[in-house]
């Protein structure tokens, strides 16, 4: 790609296309614009003001001989790149890349690359904060909600990258320092072919890493071309000194003792194995990992995420909204075992995006002791458990569980599913949990 000569196209101009937008302009580039939308986003609008420029703007359905006109087609992740039109531009020779991309391109510092299907946001936050801690200033960039071309220029020195399949798939530069895949759980198989293609799409994160950081306890996070430097981790005792393990209840780096995990401020096993994961990253870049061990005491997770948001009566409410698939509600259930004396009255339900929740069959017959169900894929979810309540919203959910919850008894909404058929997004899903769970519980 020439920035110079080249004709470059920007699809969906939501964040990340106003992001990548920003960038161009200040790089003396025109670009052609494409939303589906009918109308063009604010913060597009009021960048073409800024930057004093007249450019050709595409809006409702994506046209492939427009987009074909392009040289380079810059695709937001909220876009497939299997849309027919982007499909056959890139047929037609269109060179078809993301913003993850141009910023590998430009910027040259070194990179933590985190993906995996659950937990990439409680682990970019505990490597960027462990750095700072050590005295390496790091900065946290991606999928987490900031945009990668907006921290080109920035002072810092390691730039820890929370990355998405969506971005991957449109990357081909990446080449971090340390690539790290926690997990890979069915999730948004509406966009792939199938699970095998989703985990491969995955495994694009190890492309020329310098190291790579898999889960030995999911095969599918393993390197497919294992050809560079390895370290794994695991909720096991580990076999030799490149790994990361919980031994008893410590965690351990070979046969070192690294903490005690009862010292950690977030709950869980499966905040243990995140944990784990982002002391690996970090060691390429700390020799001390005091500073890092302090984050980990302190550090009690990210909002919607397993957080207890009210306890009163005995009864504990737990807001574990961001997870929207099955394997970040297997992770939750299966991590707060033994947290609670009474019942697990579980909440769940909402846009499934094509999974059939097969995984949880398990543990809802056999850990969860109530299942409510609400949304898009409720009695889908439902008949994965001989018994469950069908409500038709959260706050009848909610309403319901006060009612059949005694001293004792945990609460907790992990929905394994997304919110988009009821709700703006899971934050706000998960806000409305905690509210609610206060004016029941008065």
């Amino acid at each position: 790609m020439n920035l110079a000569t080249d004709k470059i196209g920007i699809v969906g101009m939501g964040q990340t296309g106003c992001s990548v937008l920003r960038w161009l302009l200040a790089q003396g580039q025109q670009p052609v614009l494409f939303d589906s939308r009918d109308t063009l986003a604010t913060n597009a609008s009021q960048l073409i003001t800024q930057f004093d420029v007249s450019l050709t703007v595409h809006l409702g359905e994506f046209d492939d001989e427009l987009l074909s006109c392009c040289d380079v087609l810059v695709v937001s992740p909220g876009i497939a790149i299997a849309t027919p039109a982007i499909e056959k531009a890139a047929q037609s020779g269109t060179e078809i890349i993301g913003d993850v991309e141009l910023f590998c391109r430009a910027d040259s510092r070194p990179r933590i690359a985190i993906t995996g299907s659950n937990g990439k946001s409680t682990v970019t936050t505990l490597v960027t904060q462990m750095l700072n801690a050590a005295g390496v200033k790091a900065a946290a960039i991606g999928n987490i909600g900031v945009p990668v071309l907006d921290e080109i220029g920035s002072d810092a020195q390691v730039l820890v990258m929370e990355l998405s399949s969506f971005q991957l798939e449109t990357t081909h530069s990446l080449r971090a320092d340390v690539a790290c895949c926690l997990n890979v759980t069915a999730d948004h198989l509406d966009r792939y072919d199938s699970f095998e293609h989703y985990a491969a799409t995955k495994n694009l994160i190890y492309d020329d890493a310098k190291l790579a950081v898999w889960n030995r306890q999911d095969r599918n996070t393993k390197p497919a071309t294992p050809t560079q430097q390895q370290v794994s981790f695991g909720l096991d005792s580990g076999s030799d000194e490149q790994q990361w393990s919980l031994q008893g209840n410590q965690l351990h780096f070979g046969r070192r003792a690294i903490m005690h995990a009862e010292d950690m401020a977030m709950l869980g096993s499966h905040n243990q194995a995140n944990a784990l994961a982002a002391l690996a990253c970090v060691t390429e870049f700390v020799d001390d990992l005091t500073p890092c061990l302090a984050v980990l005491k302190s550090f009690g997770g990210l909002p919607h995420r397993c957080q207890t948001v009210y306890d009163q009566h005995g009864v504990v409410w737990v807001n574990d909204s961001k997870a929207t698939n099955e394997g970040a509600t297997l992770a939750a259930l299966q991590g707060l075992a033994g947290s609670y004396q009474g019942k697990l009255i579980l909440l769940a339900g909402g846009d499934g995006k094509g999974s059939d929740f097969c995984s949880l069959c398990k543990v809802l017959n056999q850990q969860v002791d109530e299942l409510i169900c609400f949304g898009k894929d409720a009695v889908k979810l439902a008949n994965k458990r001989r018994q469950a309540r069908l409500v038709n919203d959260l706050e009848e959910a909610v309403r319901l569980a006060n009612d059949i919850s005694c001293y004792g008894d945990l609460v907790l909404l992990s929905p394994a599913c997304a919110s988009i058929d009821q709700f703006p997004n899971y934050m706000v899903r998960g806000e409305q949990f905690a509210q609610l769970a206060r004016e029941v519980s008065q």
